[in-house]
């Protein structure tokens, strides 16, 4: 009974030396054994200027895309300012690059605006939109303009280029423009050619 006792106790304790020394050979491995796992794009080393080895000097994959995204953009106070869909939305240093731009402005009262883009750019802290080919359209306005800006810093002022403004049969041309967030306090800089309606 001894004997087999010492016999079982031996083999366990043989079977646990095998097992550990087997899980502290593998712990230990050096990296060039274990690359053999890796799928290519994890064996892929940073070449110079951080870009993986087989990727050649002219061409660069984007850090960041994403498709069909929903962006939210606040202002300092935490109102809701901007609510977009964008279909392409790239990463570009610090800003994204933003393509076939749709969704909503809210004014501080409440009033939506629809609005649609060809492009444009957001910072990567979401505080400054430009959009490019925009259309904003409300009840009572249509602004066409060929670039427009918003920034989520006090007073949130929208400002812009190549604007048509239509208010109230009354429509503006100008070739820059300041609004306030309710877009009804405007300032039309250089350049402006006005049409009223006829009675």
């Amino acid at each position: 009974m001894k004997v087999r006792m010492g016999v079982i106790l031996s083999a366990g304790v043989i079977l646990l030396s095998v097992l550990l020394g087997y899980l502290l050979f593998t712990s230990f491995q050096p990296v060039s054994d274990v690359e053999q796992f890796l799928s290519p794009a994890q064996k892929e080393k940073p070449g110079p200027a951080g870009k993986p080895s087989g990727e050649s000097s002219g061409t660069s994959s984007p850090a960041l895309r994403l498709e069909h995204a929903e962006v939210t953009l606040v202002d300092q106070d935490n109102r809701i300012c901007w609510q977009l869909q964008i279909r392409t939305m790239e990463r570009e240093g610090t800003i994204f690059a933003l393509e076939e731009v749709t969704g909503e402005y809210f004014t501080p009262a409440g009033e939506v605006f629809v609005v649609r883009a060809e492009k444009g750019t957001v910072s990567d802290d979401f505080s400054r939109l430009c959009l490019q080919e925009v259309v904003i359209t409300g009840e009572e306005l249509a602004v066409n303009a060929g670039k427009m800006e918003w920034t989520a810093a006090p007073g949130g002022i929208l400002s812009g280029e190549e604007i048509t403004m239509k208010k109230q049969g009354i429509e503006v041309y100008a070739t820059r423009f300041r609004a306030d967030p309710s877009l009804e306090k405007v300032v039309f800089d250089g350049h402006s050619r006005w049409k009223f309606p006829t009675r």
